[in-house]
């Protein structure tokens, strides 16, 4: 039974390679099917990454649909008209900006074939770390990403996968003695993909949209990161994380040590 589960899982996990690649491909399409030819010279190269560059500033600044051609041309320092000699238009611009930026998602931080319990705390806190550092440093970007995902299927749906790929990996590292062991993973998946939401809105919250009291209160990334972590060790294996992995936030520590 248990071999009949492995082959599954390398089969989906195949399936979710080829599906990742295919989308990866669509979505570069959209950014690259009009897109003039690669600068021939070395100095036209530097000015096509200074755009990239001055545009990844300009969407911190002013956002995505605020955002034109000639605020990113100013940004570059460098005149309105070169724009078109490098890139078709602003979105495909845009888009293969987020494309670089979303290859930062991409890798694997599950190194080890199976993880007991309190490593999984850690590489879900490493997990959670590159998110929050990801809506500290780039709101703009990740407002854009977010933006993009509805205007443009291709590219919501290569988000997406990205994803599910990050958490296809979690599957498979499961602790075998957690609550949830018995569990098929199909009921795993279901309660990963829920939970692997935790947290979204309240990082659009203090990073981007800043209206709530939540956003008045002064937490570092790495206690954001804790916070989001400790929360999803309790609703997946419903106990608190190890009181030692507790590093970053005095309350939430003296919390979890008084239950």
């Amino acid at each position: 039974m248990k071999l009949n589960s492995n082959s599954k899982m390398l089969k989906r996990e195949k399936e979710l390679k080829n599906e990742l690649e295919v989308a990866w491909k669509k979505a570069a399409d959209i950014a690259l099917s009009n897109n003039l030819k690669s600068p021939k010279s070395h100095k036209g190269e530097i000015a096509r990454s200074n755009i990239k560059k001055a545009c990844r500033r300009t969407l911190e600044k002013v956002g995505y649909h605020k955002m034109r051609i000639g605020d990113v041309m100013s940004e570059a320092g460098m005149a309105n008209g070169l724009f078109y000699h490098y890139f078709p238009d602003l979105k495909s611009l845009v888009i293969e900006v987020l494309l670089d930026f979303l290859s930062r998602f991409k890798g694997s931080i599950l190194d080890k074939p199976s993880l007991s319990k309190q490593e999984w705390y850690d590489v879900g806190y490493t997990y959670y770390f590159r998110i929050v550092k990801s809506y500290s440093l780039y709101p703009g970007m990740m407002q854009c990403m977010k933006e993009m995902m509805w205007e443009e299927p291709n590219f919501g749906a290569l988000v997406r996968l990205v994803f599910i790929k990050s958490q296809e990996e979690s599957l498979k590292k499961l602790p075998t003695d957690g609550i949830r062991s018995k569990m098929s993973n199909n009921q795993l998946r279901i309660i990963l993909r829920a939970l692997g939401s935790i947290g979204e809105e309240i990082l659009i919250d203090y990073y981007i949209t800043k209206e709530s009291k939540i956003s008045k209160l002064k937490i570092t990334e790495r206690a954001m990161a804790e916070y989001l972590t400790s929360l999803f060790y309790q609703a997946f294996f419903l106990e608190h994380p190890p009181i030692e992995k507790l590093k970053y936030d005095k309350e939430l520590k003296t919390w979890v040590a008084g239950q």
